[in-house]
Parts: C-alpha cells; sequence; structure tokens
C-alpha cells in the first residue's frame, strides 16, 4: 500500500492562525464546562439537571472546538498542488479530505447537541425540568423531525478543496440549499431558546428577582453572540467561495482575516458571557464559608 504524500506546503498562514483560534475556543469551553460541573454540587433539584444539560452542552462547544482544529488543516494535504482541481465530500483518492469530512461529521453531531441542550436549558429555566423534558426531549413531534432535518443537512454539508493555478489550496464547504437548511434549524433553535429565556424576564418583579434576572439576561446575550458567530461563519464561507471565483485582490484578503478573527472572537467572547451567568455572587460565596 502507497503512503499518500503530505503537501504541508498548502497550509496557508490563514489555516494555521483559524487552527489556533480552534484550539483557544475549545479550551475556553472546556474550561467552564468544568467550573459548571463543579458548581452543580452545591445545587438542588432543577438546578442540578440544568447545570447537567449546560455541562453537556458547553462540553460539546469544545468538542466542536478540538475537532475543527485538525479538519480544516488536514483536508488540503493528500492533493498535488501542481494539479488544478476541486474535491468535496468523502473522495476516496484524497484521503486527507475524506478524514476532513469524516470529522466534520463529527462535529455537525455536537453542533446539534448544541442546539438541543440551549433549547432544553431555557424550557428548565421557565418551566422547570419536568416540563422541559415531556415537551422536548421526549416529544416525538419535535425530535423526530429534527432528527430527519440534521439527517438532511449532514448528508448536503460537505468540506471542499479548491487547488488553483499556482499550487494555493483554498478550504470551504459547498454552499447550497444545505446552507440555507442548516443555518435556518440553528437560527430556529437559538431564538426558540431566546424567547423562552425572554418570557422569564418578562415576570412581575416580585416573581423574578433582580439576580437571576441579570444571569439569564447574561445567557439571552450569549446565545446571541452564538447566532451572530454563525450568521458570519456563513459569510466568511461565501467570502471563501467568492475568492474561488473571481480575482481577490489583498484587500479582499484582508477582509477574509478580518472576518475570520471576528467570528473566532465572538465563538470564545459568547461562553465567556453565558459563563458570568452561572458564576458564584459574592453573597453566595459568602454564604457557603458560613455554613462550613
Amino acid at each position: 500500500m502507497v503512503t499518500p504524500v503530505l503537501h504541508w506546503e498548502l497550509v496557508t498562514p490563514i489555516y494555521i492562525y483559524a487552527t489556533i483560534t480552534f484550539i483557544i475556543e475549545g479550551s475556553v469551553h472546556f474550561a467552564i464546562a468544568l467550573k459548571i460541573w463543579r458548581n452543580r454540587l452545591h445545587q438542588k433539584d432543577d438546578m442540578v439537571y440544568l447545570y447537567k444539560i449546560f455541562f453537556i452542552t458547553f462540553l460539546s462547544w469544545a468538542a466542536i472546538g478540538f475537532i475543527a482544529t485538525f479538519s480544516y488543516l488536514i483536508a488540503p494535504l493528500s492533493f498535488d498542488p501542481a494539479i488544478p482541481m476541486t474535491r468535496s465530500g468523502f473522495d476516496i483518492e484524497h484521503p486527507s479530505l475524506f478524514i476532513a469530512n469524516v470529522l466534520r461529521e463529527a462535529e455537525k453531531c455536537f453542533t446539534w447537541v448544541t442546539l438541543i441542550g440551549v433549547l432544553v436549558a431555557s424550557y428548565t429555566i421557565r418551566y422547570g425540568s419536568l416540563v422541559a423534558s415531556k415537551r422536548i426531549l421526549h416529544n416525538k413531534l419535535i425530535m423526530i423531525p429534527a432528527v430527519i432535518l440534521f439527517t438532511v443537512a449532514n448528508i448536503l454539508d460537505n468540506i471542499a478543496v479548491q487547488i488553483q493555478p499556482g499550487g494555493n489550496a483554498i478550504v470551504m464547504l459547498d454552499i447550497g440549499p444545505s446552507t440555507a437548511l442548516i443555518l435556518g434549524i440553528i437560527m430556529g433553535f437559538y431564538f426558540g431558546a431566546v424567547f423562552h429565556l425572554h418570557k422569564t424576564t418578562s415576570f412581575a418583579p416580585w416573581e423574578a428577582e433582580k439576580t437571576l434576572r441579570k444571569r439569564i439576561n447574561l445567557l439571552v446575550a450569549g446565545v446571541l453572540l452564538e447566532v451572530i458567530a454563525y450568521v458570519l461563519t456563513i459569510l466568511s464561507f461565501l467570502s471563501v467561495t467568492l475568492q474561488t471565483s473571481t480575482s481577490a485582490d489583498a484587500s479582499f484578503a484582508l477582509f477574509q482575516i478580518i472576518l475570520l478573527i471576528s467570528v473566532r472572537a465572538i465563538f470564545v467572547l459568547a461562553p465567556v458571557v453565558m459563563y458570568f451567568a452561572f458564576r458564584k455572587s459574592p453573597q453566595q460565596y459568602a454564604l457557603e464559608q458560613t455554613s462550613k
């Protein structure tokens, strides 16, 4: 069996930078997941359930970051830079692209876990764990269509590699109807979560204390940041597609770098904002110290 030659020269600086940001993003999510898991020990009943849901959600976000670290970096490695071509999906002739799409499938599975996790968490905050479990996780009218949509989206969404004349490699996603479907699903789940969180803060002041309202507003802000990051991600891949069909100048390349920086920065900022919703207040910390 012939071992494929790996062309590391196809890995451009922008993909190296993206790899570093994915590692930072995954590490931040993982650190917050561990913090939430430790804090669950001081909670009771529905709050324990809520903390477990957020733990799974943040752990899935961490997995997405760590998987993306490798998927876009390795995708072009088995391509010959001297042969211009475009390949997409599970291309056996190019093992690096095949492996990248396997990783992409795992990344998408974790993405769906985060979407369901955020929605279940918002329901739990508003109605309690029993209602949230009944209305979402054990509701066939929601879960069966969701699984079908997720499956279709997963099949249609693939990583592609284009080798341009001159030996430059561009790694991108196939932009098409599947992109709109995936973005629509993501927006639907996240805005559903925002709606229920907002409804919780709409209670009369004596029904929702100031601290609780502040924590929920932080969760809403974090979820909305995730939505913005996903929209910018699609714009980022659209810009890559535009680059492959037009002659892009230096200013366009600078725009792509700024857009990439913005997307990754928001993906890192969003969990940090949500973390403050779980951080112990000075009053809670003092109460725990006095009870020891």
